[in-house]
């Protein structure tokens, strides 16, 4: 048997990273090419998507979701997988081995300096993800949905469940929002920028074209809890073949106490489950203590999704620079 090598490395074709990324039972919103179309569109055009095709000796293949970002006119240019801080690596319908996991980290640690990667918990061969550079440890808030939901709802915290009850007094309804209900939305994310101020939260200022985009895609179930004709939290759910992921899910300020987000993610977790979710996901949480409490009342798992950083120091600098400019843009 001739020695496992990587034959060859090259741009992925779209039509075929989709059809992979559609079939992968481990593949997340985040690896799909209408995500980094997203970010490029949000970014207005300096963050492109650059995933590579990477194929085996033995015939088998992988998708490297990767991104690069342009810095000093081009000059300098950032790697991430997957853009804007989210679950980042390979998607293949292939059974990779060990080995071909290993080739493939030491090919794009070699091949893409200046590199951030944050580690799906989803993907098979979590021993492979290099410890180099930044290492930040975090995790992700994940509820099985492979089990009866009256076992699960016997794992869902009382207080959780309280709150939930306190919330179902208001006559509130789950649907989904519409692009007339955007506008109040987003001002439920404007005033979440203002509390999140200094707390460790992202510095992104999504532009209303970029929520605009996710209600029209194919693959986002955009949610909203009402109370009357007012929507009082919601978010995106963004779905791929296994995995629904929560991204800002968020509530009116009026309605934070009122057991709002409780009835929110209660009613999602049910609705994926009968839709035959294997997962549905809270997301990281920059580990923040609050949060993070919050997720582990719906009879979550804690699953690792660390963030490696090989930038050098400069180029962080750089970036941060940016980012101050492009919130005062966007905001």
């Amino acid at each position: 048997m001739s020695k496992l090598s990587i034959e060859f490395v090259e741009a992925a074709v779209e039509s075929e990273w989709q059809q992979v990324w559609m079939e992968c039972e481990y593949a997340t919103f985040f690896h799909s090419p209408e995500w980094l179309h997203i970010v490029k569109e949000y970014s207005g055009g300096s963050v492109l998507p650059v995933t590579r095709k990477i194929t085996f000796s033995d015939g088998t293949s992988a998708f490297f979701i990767l991104s690069a970002t342009k810095n000093l006119k081009g000059l300098v240019k950032v790697y991430e997988s997957s853009p804007l801080g989210v679950y980042g690596g390979w998607i293949s319908t292939h059974a990779l081995s060990d080995a071909h996991a290993a080739m493939i980290t030491s090919l794009v640690m070699k091949q893409y300096p200046g590199l951030i990667w944050r580690a799906s918990p989803f993907q098979p061969h979590d021993a492979a993800f290099p410890v180099s550079g930044s290492l930040k440890q975090e995790s992700t808030f994940v509820v099985p949905l492979n089990m009866p939901f009256d076992e699960l709802r016997k794992k869902i915290r009382r207080n959780t469940l309280r709150n939930l009850k306190k919330a179902e007094s208001l006559d509130l309804s789950l649907k989904k929002i519409e692009a007339r209900h955007l506008p109040a939305y987003y001002d439920c994310y404007r005033q979440s920028l203002e509390r999140w101020q200094g707390k460790g939260s992202p510095k992104s200022h999504y532009g209303m074209e970029m929520f605009q985009q996710l209600l029209q895609s194919e693959y986002c179930d955009f949610f909203g809890v009402f109370h009357g004709g007012k929507l009082v939290c919601g978010g995106p759910i963004l779905r791929s073949r296994r995995h629904a992921v929560s991204w800002l899910g968020l509530a009116d300020a009026d309605y934070i106490g009122k057991g709002v987000y409780q009835y929110f993610y209660y009613h999602l977790i049910r609705h994926y489950r009968v839709q035959g979710f294997a997962w549905f996901d809270f997301n990281p949480s920059s580990s923040l203590k609050g949060v993070e409490h919050f997720k582990k009342g719906f009879a979550t798992v804690a699953m690792p999704a660390p963030v490696m950083d090989t930038r050098s120091s400069y180029v962080r600098g750089l970036q941060k620079i940016r980012r101050y400019f492009d919130s005062g843009i966007n905001s």
